[in-house]
């Protein structure tokens, strides 16, 4: 008995063989084949070149596929020609048989007889920065905006630290800082009057303020107070409860001003923010007037920084230096992925 392995190539896509392995009775003809001892002229073909019709290969038009890949080059044409969504190509076979070639070679050919795919970009999504959004723009103007979108971001880093430095922020920053302190010294020096018109003084302490009786523009000392007529002394009380009540109502309304400056500043800002931007961010959505999604992303883009005005700055007036170097390093942070777009 004999064993021969015979071999089923093409059976599966990109030449998967398969082997079958044959037992062969000793009286058969196969049985003497497979131990007849071959000539020299059978392990050699000549082949004549007279017989081609070609002076060289570069005359030839490309094989359409691979040798040997007949059904594999269909299931290829085949898995192509599906235009429906969640189809795929899967392809697997030995190493060195074409697999590569042959799905590149059709896909190019596939695609150069369909329409030019539209461009992809991400975009950051401001409400949820997780889930960025995907943008669909005609072919070649995602680069584009790409590009627009980098010089733009280029443009605001000197831009933006420039507005905040110049002398007309400056002057309306510091009008706006002055009115508010002028409103709580004013606050401050009524109740002092109202205090010293009844002998009573106000006194700043490491701990807080203090309030005391005077007599001739000097606190009385407490034993001395203690040696006053009873009625001078409640008179003196009664003073000083009257002046701590209106001291409080004017500690009471501190917070509230305090607010009302950090709104007038941050509305300053916005307004430092949307002059710098304007211009420029029109410039760029000049551009892209026939694309809605990329106007409207443009929007919220300068929504973001007007809101976001604070922290374009350096801590105001006056920063050191070393801050006004870490606001600038965050400031680039900020810019190289907030206002990125990504081209997929």
């Amino acid at each position: 008995m004999i064993r021969i392995k015979a071999e089923y190539p093409g059976l599966v896509q990109h030449s998967l063989s398969f082997f079958e392995v044959l037992d062969v009775p000793d009286n058969s003809p196969l049985a003497s084949k497979a131990t007849m001892p071959l000539p020299a002229s059978a392990l050699y073909r000549r082949c004549d070149p007279a017989g081609f019709g070609f002076e060289t290969t570069a005359d030839l038009e490309p094989l359409d596929g691979a040798p040997g890949q007949a059904r594999a080059t269909e299931a290829v044409r085949f898995g192509l020609g599906i235009r429906r969504a969640g189809y795929n190509l899967f392809v697997i076979g030995p190493e060195g048989t074409g697999k590569r070639t042959i799905v590149d070679q059709f896909t190019r050919r596939q695609a150069a007889t369909q329409p030019t795919p539209p461009d992809w970009v991400y975009v950051n999504n401001f409400n949820e920065p997780h889930r960025p959004r995907a943008l669909s723009l005609p072919p070649g103007r995602g680069a584009a905006l790409r590009q627009d979108m980098r010089s733009l971001v280029d443009e605001l880093r000197v831009a933006l630290p420039a507005a905040f430095e110049s002398d007309d922020y400056r002057s309306r920053r510091q009008s706006i800082d002055e009115t508010f302190k002028e409103r709580r010294e004013k606050a401050f020096l009524e109740v002092e009057r109202h205090a010293k018109e009844k002998n009573i003084g106000i006194i700043r302490t490491p701990v807080g303020i203090a309030l005391a009786p005077m007599r001739g523009g000097e606190v009385i000392p407490p034993e001395e107070f203690h040696k006053l007529p009873e009625s001078e002394q409640q008179r003196a009380q009664s003073e000083m409860n009257a002046i701590h009540d209106e001291l409080q109502a004017v500690l009471r309304l501190v917070p509230k001003w305090d607010s009302e400056h950090r709104e007038k500043v941050r509305a300053l800002n916005q307004d430092v923010i949307r002059s710098a931007i304007g211009y420029r961010l029109d410039a760029v959505s000049g551009r892209y007037t026939d694309l809605k999604n990329v106007v409207e992303h443009l929007k919220v883009v300068e929504h973001d920084l007007v809101e976001n005005a604070e922290q374009f700055l350096s801590q105001g007036v006056g920063a050191e230096t070393s801050r006004s170097e870490e606001h600038k390093s965050e400031l680039q942070s900020r810019f190289g992925i907030s206002y990125a777009v990504f081209c997929l």
